[in-house]
């Protein structure tokens, strides 16, 4: 699987210094939400929920929130990528830089998808520059 197929155009977000997780998941839920035609809040609260269950900051920079949702048709990622590191409270206790939001419908699916986007940002060789 490629990741760069889970994107859609306007997909890939270069940000500056960065508040907070919360105000970072709210604002890759709004890009995902628009181009789902969901609702911003219902993407948000989705993504959150599964947070609230441990982070999704698989160490080494990156983080993989993620949600399924009934609505959702088709599986959806919004890449973050930071100028200033957040801090996430990812497994390694350093801050993220690389964030992959992954947006999935509510199907057996899904865990394929999560596992293959896992795999490619795990890669000790992938680097992505700012």
């Amino acid at each position: 699987m490629n990741v760069a197929d889970l994107l859609e155009q306007n997909g890939v977000l270069i940000l500056d210094r960065q508040k907070d997780k919360l105000s970072l998941l709210t604002l890759m839920a709004e890009h995902a939400g628009r181009a789902l035609q969901l609702d911003a809040h219902m993407v948000a609260d989705a993504v959150s929920n599964r947070e609230d269950l441990g982070s999704t900051g698989l160490g080494s920079g990156v983080a993989i929130p993620h949600a399924r949702i009934a609505e959702v048709p088709y599986a959806l990622g919004v890449l973050a990528l930071l100028r200033e590191p957040l801090d996430y409270d990812a497994i390694d206790d350093e801050p993220v830089d690389i964030v992959f939001m992954l947006i999935m419908p509510a199907t057996p699916a899904a865990l394929e998808i999560l596992a293959g986007v896992a795999r490619t940002f795990r890669q000790q060789d992938l680097t992505i520059a700012c």
